[in-house]
């Protein structure tokens, strides 16, 4: 198992600019793609308009620590 950490800094101010910032953009458009593809092909948990609900829940500012899981 690969552990990647990345200091939060307080100039990203926001996920958006999180994201692009760490290039995990690109990253995050081939996870929505394959998101499309399952939603389309399986049952899927939660809905979709729901995975990435926790990032506008809480905002970037105010997160000291994301925990991330997969179920399998």
């Amino acid at each position: 198992m690969v552990l990647k950490i990345i200091k939060m800094v307080p100039e990203f101010k926001t996920w958006n600019n999180f994201v692009k910032e760490t290039g995990l953009d690109s990253r995050l458009d081939e996870l929505l793609n394959n998101l499309d593809v399952l939603y389309e092909n399986t049952i899927v948990y939660p809905e979709k308009n729901q995975v990435f609900r926790a990032f506008s829940e809480c905002e970037y500012d105010n997160t000291k620590v994301v925990i991330l899981g997969q179920d399998f």
